[in-house]
């Protein structure tokens, strides 16, 4: 085959050889730079997605105060079943300041039974396929309890899959009309 292509390539004039090259040479720089700004893409939405989280088990901690400080673990499992309206949240609940589940909740059509994790230290990180979240609750200096929530990435994976369509999309037409301007 290797032979095949290089007498292809010797029959090709002097025009269509560097058409060829300055097409290869386009090319390369647009995968390159597609590379770029879907690289770009990713970070942008996993620190929108972090920013979002985090805002929301911010709330979340704030309106539960009152029920961790009033013992009422129905009050705080009515404020997590609000998480419906967030398609992406998976699972969540609110740990008591001794750090056993004081309130859970579960999207329905969850692809796994949730076992809420032990309670772990602030913050907001990516493990496998999902989204953690652990926030404390404080009032007055005061550890009342700690929220977690935990996300899916299906709506990161709907952004990137429209932007890989775009960026193919756009190569594809690029090849084209580069093809076709060179005749």
């Amino acid at each position: 085959m290797k032979d095949w292509v290089l007498t292809g390539v010797r029959r090709l004039s002097i025009g269509r050889k560097l058409q060829a090259i300055i097409m290869l040479t386009v090319g390369v720089a647009l995968v390159l730079a597609g590379g770029a700004l879907l690289g770009r893409d990713v970070t942008l939405l996993r620190n929108s997605m972090k920013r979002s989280a985090g805002i929301l088990a911010e709330m979340i901690g704030d309106n539960s105060a009152a029920a961790l400080s009033f013992n009422d673990p129905g009050g705080a499992a009515e404020l997590l079943r609000g998480l419906k309206a967030q398609p992406s949240i998976t699972a969540a609940c609110i740990y008591s300041a001794a750090g056993g589940v004081f309130a859970s909740y579960t999207r329905n059509g969850a692809h796994r039974v949730f076992a809420p994790r032990l309670k772990g230290p602030d913050g907001i990180a990516f493990e496998g396929d999902r989204l953690l979240v652990f926030h404390s609750v404080v009032m007055d200096g005061k550890l009342l309890g700690t929220v977690y929530i935990e996300s899916g990435l299906g709506e990161m994976r709907v952004e990137l899959t429209r932007s890989i369509a775009v960026f193919l999309a756009a190569l594809a037409l690029s090849a084209v009309i580069a093809h076709l301007l060179g005749f």
